[in-house]
């Protein structure tokens, strides 16, 4: 096993621009917490944000550490999980669409722990944490679990900050629904996409 001190910074330069970009794109992860404060206001978001800027970094760090222990045929087994997750992500996408107020949306009030574990069924989840082993390989394992874990918070953090812009100008008026609607849709989509 390598030391951090022995790491090519081309490896380490292209392993914190793929974080960064795959913790701030649209994804499922976002999109609940854009809609948790939206729905809900920014500080009752922030159970589902933490959620997710926590959760995920441990993800990554024991799926690594296992393909290391294990070796990366354990991944093989787990393909029902994908599965899972995007039947859970359409149902999301099913209430959001046919909610017609913020007081129909009691179902994206998830909570920390929800949001936590949800990672393990989170298909975009799966796709970075892979995609990361592959930059980086096993001999760094800890190391795109420690870059997630500090581009995490400000990535997932602007989708926070925009949720609540959106609570301020559409929540309680006509434009309500259709932006429900809109998150539904561009959900189910990317939901979609991973199939």
């Amino acid at each position: 096993m390598s030391t951090f001190s022995s790491i090519d910074y081309s490896i380490l330069q292209a392993l914190f621009i793929m974080c960064v970009i795959t913790a701030v794109t649209p994804g499922p992860n976002n999109f609940i917490v854009l809609s948790a404060s939206a729905n809900q206001g920014k500080l009752k978001a922030v159970g589902p944000y933490l959620g997710v800027c926590l959760g995920f970094p441990l993800m990554v760090f024991v799926v690594s550490y296992l393909s290391i222990v294990l070796g990366g045929e354990f991944l093989k087994h787990l393909s029902f999980i994908k599965y899972f997750g995007i039947a859970f992500l359409l149902y999301l996408s099913f209430k959001l669409i046919t909610s017609n107020s913020t007081n129909d949306s009691q179902y994206m009030q998830l909570s920390f722990w929800q949001t936590f574990f949800f990672q393990w069924a989170n298909p975009k989840a799966w796709a970075m944490v892979l995609s990361t082993l592959a930059i980086v390989g096993v001999d760094y394992y800890p190391l795109p679990s420690i870059v997630y874990l500090v581009v995490i918070f400000p990535c997932v953090g602007v989708w926070l900050v925009f949720g609540d812009l959106l609570k301020k100008h559409f929540i309680g008026t006509h434009r309500e629904v259709v932006l429900n609607r809109v998150l539904g849709v561009i959900l189910a989509l990317s939901t979609m996409m991973m199939i």
